[in-house]
């Protein structure tokens, strides 16, 4: 729906309210002009080591100050009253709390209300219905309410706070029919009390007792078009610049410092692997731990890592790095209305579907009472709050401006540290060895960081960096990382040569080069940011195969390619790319007759060739008399499912049996060797593809749509 916009904005607690001394600007300046220094990238490495300073010594200026937050979950069923009761709920805390965060779902869901996008009259006045119900409730002024159609979340902060709030903002995200209709979806509201970030999100995901999947891609899109987390995490210090100016709703990475969040809401997560009567004697005893540990949906995803479940391993990821306190009340849901007694309906097993979870990253965070309060029955869902005490962090303006100035001279003693210093094992030559066609290699190398700072590394060409990092038939994973001090990271590097991928290594092959597989600018460079570079050069050896061949070459093919002495294949390859067009039989004969007898006279010289072609590749022959044995449909032809094993199997058997051998029946499915059959044409180098309308295009043509009919 909306992207969240920025209310106000002000520089971090982290600014020095002066800037360093000209005498240490002026070293800096001296230092960067003798050494040549690399301009922006300098800056950027000082900026990087200045942040890890000011993160070792932040509580050498932060103070810590306790306040009390309720967060509360309610879906009212569309209901309203005048006459209900919240304080047993609102003031189920020993004290006042400072900050309310209230989040309704299905709150009005009327036409009219889904139409706009302003608070309806029913929406209004729940809030001033919480409002009155709040432990003295004159002390209160509501900070920020969002509306997502009945989907509401509202925050009040005690008027003595108001005035450290800073860099309020707020938005939702549809996620409903279609991903867009707001029936489902999350609102948030995060702002800055005095240096400590606080984000609430209140949401309705997916309902439905097989719905787990749903509900996760919900969480995903929340999280994602949101930007609760940053993409790309920093430390969670600033040094100078300001945070926020492009008005998103955009937070602080998950490791950063003094950032929590509170996600609530209907978050529909239900009992499963259990029948009704079960679960209902076992809430009536009290045992809610079993319950908890072995049928409800959020804590088996907690589990995964421990107790893998392969059909489950994709959500693995859902609330990760979320707490929530040990649940001590009933399911939240469902009930008759009116009263406390769980629904008829077989169909719904009672759970707990309202939930409040809090992710801090070194925000203190102690949970003060969890509950639901069964006193309110209007709804089939319970109210469910929980009261937190959270530490905010306060910097002292005095002491932050000193430890400023005393990181800023340890900079300039340390000039050296900022550098980043790594180094690359094993080494740079990275070998795959002996290389198969469409077979799948792995290799690896290692990027340790010896230096005194964290290091940002990326490949030069990435992706985030505007270009290729690699051969196409190559991948690298990851592509660019942080390596903090005294840690190291591993990159993968896997390769697997397909497409007209194969018929260039093969020439290179032929033509002897000692790294068939790359070419001489196949290198691959990892840049340091601030720093140097590194070169990685990959090597393969190429086991030959007949895909790839040039068509002069595969059409006077006598023995599988495996049967060929690598010389001898090698002199055929050459020969056919040394004579173009002419080498390929039969090709504009009054043009070429002399280097058509030519070509077939010194083919005919080279064991296990003939001298005249054959109309087809004997490959391409043995595919289609084995896709013709299993009466494939043209259906089956616009069918796309590939079976790269077989494929590879298909390979093998080509390359290594007798051309004039048949082909396994039923060990093969007919449908992998056509799919074989398509690579082997899609692997032919472009410069030998007959041209339109000679006859060993008419030949294959021919042959292809006689097996489509």
């Amino acid at each position: 729906m909306s992207v969240l916009s920025n209310s106000t904005s002000s520089d971090s607690h982290l600014v020095p309210s002066s800037e360093p001394s000209d005498e240490a600007l002026l070293t800096l300046a001296e230092k960067r002009e003798s050494s040549g220094g690399p301009g922006d990238e300098y800056e950027q490495a000082r900026e990087e080591l200045l942040r890890y300073r000011l993160h070792e010594r932040h509580r050498d200026f932060i103070d810590y100050s306790g306040l009390k937050v309720f967060c509360g979950t309610w879906n009212v069923n569309n209901q309203f009253s005048e006459a209900e009761d919240l304080t047993k709920w609102l003031q189920c805390a020993d004290s006042a709390p400072d900050i309310y965060a209230l989040g309704f779902q299905e709150l009005d869901m009327s036409t009219r209300n889904y139409l706009s996008t302003y608070c309806s009259e029913r929406q209004t006045r729940w809030c001033e219905l919480c409002r009155k119900a709040f432990a003295n409730s004159k002390d209160y002024k509501v900070l920020k309410t969002v509306k997502l159609f009945s989907t509401l979340l509202m925050v009040a902060v005690k008027k003595d706070l108001i005035s450290e709030v800073r860099n309020l903002k707020c938005g939702a995200q549809a996620t409903g029919l279609m991903g867009f209709m707001a029936n489902k979806g999350g609102t948030a509201v995060r702002f800055q009390l005095h240096d400590t970030l606080l984000t609430f999100v209140n949401c309705h995901l997916a309902a439905g007792e097989e719905k787990l999947e749903r509900r996760y891609e919900d969480y995903k899109d929340i999280l994602v078009k949101l930007k609760l987390f940053k993409t790309q995490p920093g430390d969670g210090y600033s040094t100078g610049q300001q945070q926020g100016e492009s008005g998103e709703f955009e937070f602080l990475a998950s490791d950063s410092e003094h950032h929590a969040m509170f996600w609530f809401g209907d978050l529909n997560f239900r009992l499963v692997r259990i029948e009704r009567d079960e679960v209902e004697r076992l809430v009536n005893h009290g045992k809610f731990d079993r319950l908890l540990e072995f049928h409800d949906e959020l804590n088996l995803l907690r589990q995964l890592k421990k107790k893998p479940e392969p059909q489950w391993s994709r959500y693995a990821d859902m609330f990760e790095g979320f707490q929530e306190e040990k649940i001590n009340f009933k399911p939240s849901y469902k009930f008759e209305v009116g009263g406390n007694q769980y629904a008829v309906e077989k169909s719904r097993i009672p759970s707990w579907c309202d939930r409040v979870l809090f992710h801090s990253a070194s925000v203190p965070c102690k949970v003060i009472k969890y509950d639901c309060f069964l006193s309110n029955q209007m709804s089939d869902h319970k109210p469910v709050a929980c009261v937190l005490q959270v530490d905010i962090a306060k910097v002292n303006q005095e002491r932050r401006q000193r430890v400023y100035r005393e990181v800023i001279r340890l900079i300039d003693q340390l000039e050296n540290a900022i550098l980043p210093q790594c180094v690359l094992d094993p080494g740079h030559e990275i070998s795959f060895g002996q290389v198969a066609f469409f077979e799948t290699y792995e290799t690896g190398v290692s990027l340790r960081n010896t230096g005194r700072v964290p290091v940002r590394w990326h490949f030069n060409g990435s992706d985030a960096f505007g270009g290729d990092t690699c051969p196409a038939f190559m991948r690298l994973t990851p592509t660019t990382s942080r390596i903090d001090v005294d840690s190291q990271q591993s990159i993968k590097l896997s390769l697997s040569l397909k497409d007209r991928h194969i018929a260039e290594a093969m020439r290179r092959w032929a033509e002897e080069q000692p790294n068939p597989v790359f070419r001489p600018e196949d290198i691959l460079v990892v840049v340091l940011t601030g720093g140097k570079h590194f070169f990685l050069i990959p090597q393969a050896d190429l086991v030959p195969t007949c895909f790839g061949l040039p068509l002069a070459v595969a059409c006077r093919l006598a023995r599988p390619v495996s049967r060929l002495e690598p010389d001898d294949l090698r002199a055929a390859i050459r020969l056919a790319y040394r004579r173009g067009s002419a080498a390929v039989a039969g090709e504009y004969p009054d043009k070429y007759d002399d280097d058509v007898e030519s070509v077939s006279a010194s083919f005919g010289q080279l064991p296990g060739f003939l001298t005249e072609p054959q109309p087809l590749p004997r490959e391409v022959v043995r595919l289609i008399r084995h896709i013709r044995r299993h009466h494939l449909t043209t259906q089956d032809l616009l069918t796309d499912v590939t079976n790269t094993e077989e494929i590879l199997r298909s390979a093998e058997l080509l390359t290594s049996t007798d051309l004039m051998d048949e082909l396994p029946l039923e060990s093969i499915a007919g449908k992998s060797y056509l799919q074989t059959l398509f690579v082997y044409l899609e692997c032919l180098p472009d410069s030998l593809l007959p041209e339109p309308g000679s006859p060993l295009a008419a030949n294959l043509l021919c042959l292809v749509l006689d097996l489509a009919q």
